[in-house]
């Protein structure tokens, strides 16, 4: 029997929880309203994007996925398998993120000695065209995927005193860039080649160069994993840093953009670096503003949906915008995201304005319809911004509720201001800090008690020490509406 339960006077923005009751079982759902999906820009103009993962039981019917992507306003998908429905995802208006891949030295068996491949150029070609032929509209090439050669983590020469000769690391990375620029130039001069998908862009950019990699191969710059609870402001840092040494050695400016597997921010890691799903949201609108005013073509953060299996629990598994299939509910940061993608409809990064505070930031853009929209935010706390008089048509919160277009709310989570030209003048007239504010969500994490008579009257947990900051666990007896009695 279906039961048809009446939304259509919801009306109001948000993610919404819905409690259905059958007597002798008890579900809770959620659903979302969000934006208008009607945007003026392009699949392929385009930057916004997500992983549409189908491995470890992340897989729904490619009609659900392309829903879930146009319904946010995102128009690029990493769709995993290649060859799986791209045409169908073509059709409806969705484009691949339009990166391949080139084989990692190991599968290719690349000898730094002689600077060949072991199986063969045609093989490692073969490999890059059957990629291209999937998807013809590609435009980027990955030299390498994740941590092959191993250029993640500093650069020796930065560590130690002097200029140590080059390790074999790093000479085997400078050849590999060298063989594959070489040869991509040759056979796919369409594709712009990228240094990176690796866990960390400073080594992968400058370890290379350290082996004699040729600076005309580096396009642009990629990064896998900025961070999990690192501040955007923080993690997106060392790809700035990466940028400037890598144009410095090539003597002209590199330009940064993303990759697949770009920033996880997971809300039921077994790791200590799980959030909640409010600071889930305002890090990854966090990200993908700075992505944008940094120039990125492709801005592909997170996962769609979360993992089904044990990678559940991994340091990534539940970084998706919505939850597990086959419910695949959504958190609150596929409606930031949808808010986001609207208030930001084609635009450009055009400046940043004076707010007089360091730590206080305001971004603008020129969208497609000619309006500006101006970002306000900050990293730690709250503040109000007052807006020139007739300056601002419209104000909105990163949750897309309206907002005083002449006093402006804004906080870790972006507030939009649109209007019909430049702001005139800002003024930041407030600003507080909350105490006592958790990041970390710990109460996400139950265990089932198996015992009917069980009692919690105390837990010790012995935490590895991740930095400075000691850690405060505390153990509750609870009742978990899945799962029933928990600790």
């Amino acid at each position: 029997k279906t039961i048809e339960i009446p939304l259509g006077t919801v009306g109001r923005l948000g993610v919404y929880r819905l409690h259905v009751d059958f007597g002798h079982f008890a579900h809770q759902a959620r659903f979302c309203v969000v934006p208008s999906s009607k945007r003026d820009m392009t699949a392929r103009g385009c930057p916004f994007g997500m992983s549409a993962f189908s491995a470890h039981m992340a897989r729904i019917p490619p009609e659900s996925m392309v829903a879930l992507h146009r319904k946010a306003g995102v128009l690029r998908t990493a769709h995993w398998p290649w060859r799986e429905k791209l045409l169908d995802v073509k059709r409806d208006g969705l484009l691949p993120h339009g990166q391949v891949y080139i084989l990692n030295p190991i599968r290719a068996k690349f000898d730094p000695k002689t600077e060949t491949f072991g199986i063969g150029e045609e093989k490692v070609l073969e490999g890059v065209r059957r990629q291209v032929e999937a998807v013809p509209f590609a435009d980027t090439v990955l030299i390498w995927h994740e941590t092959e050669p191993r250029v993640s983590g500093v650069p020796v020469e930065v560590l130690a005193s002097g200029v140590p000769p080059p390790s074999d690391e790093a000479v085997l990375a400078g050849k590999y860039v060298n063989a594959c620029g070489k040869l991509l130039r040759r056979h796919f001069p369409q594709l712009k080649i990228q240094i990176g998908n690796t866990g960390n862009s400073f080594g992968a950019a400058t370890i290379p160069f350290r082996g004699g990699a040729n600076p005309e191969y580096y396009d642009y710059l990629g990064i896998e994993w900025p961070g999990q609870a690192t501040p955007p402001e923080i993690g997106l840092a060392q790809m700035q840093v990466s940028q400037r040494c890598a144009s410095r050695y090539a003597n002209r400016p590199i330009s940064l953009n993303g990759c697949y597997e770009f920033t996880y921010r997971s809300t039921h890691s077994t790791s200590v670096h799980t959030i909640s799903e409010e600071a889930q949201a305002r890090f990854y609108m966090r990200d993908i503003l700075l992505s944008l005013i940094h120039g990125f073509r492709l801005i592909n953060p997170g996962v769609l949906i979360d993992a089904r299996n044990t990678y559940f629990s991994s340091f990534w598994g539940s970084s998706g915008f919505c939850m597990a299939a086959p419910s695949c509910y959504p958190k609150l940061s596929y409606l930031s995201y949808a808010v986001l993608t609207k208030m930001l409809d084609g635009a450009v990064f055009t400046r940043f304005l004076d707010t007089g505070s360091s730590s206080v930031y305001a971004a603008e853009f020129k969208r497609a319809d000619g309006r500006f929209a101006t970002v306000f935010w900050c990293r730690r706390g709250e503040g109000v911004m007052k807006i020139g008089k007739g300056d601002a048509v419209e104000a909105f919160s990163m949750r897309g509720k309206s907002l005083d277009v002449r006093r402006v709310d804004f906080g870790e989570e972006p507030s939009y201001v649109i209007s019909r030209k430049p702001l005139t003048k800002v003024l930041l007239v407030d600003r507080s800090f909350r105490l006592g504010e958790r990041l970390y969500d710990g109460g996400r994490h139950a265990v089932r008690v198996t015992t009917e008579n069980a009692k919690v009257e105390s837990v010790r947990f012995k935490i590895k020490p991740q930095g400075p900051f000691p850690a405060v666990v505390t153990g509750v007896d609870v009742t978990d509406p899945g799962d029933g009695r928990c600790l």
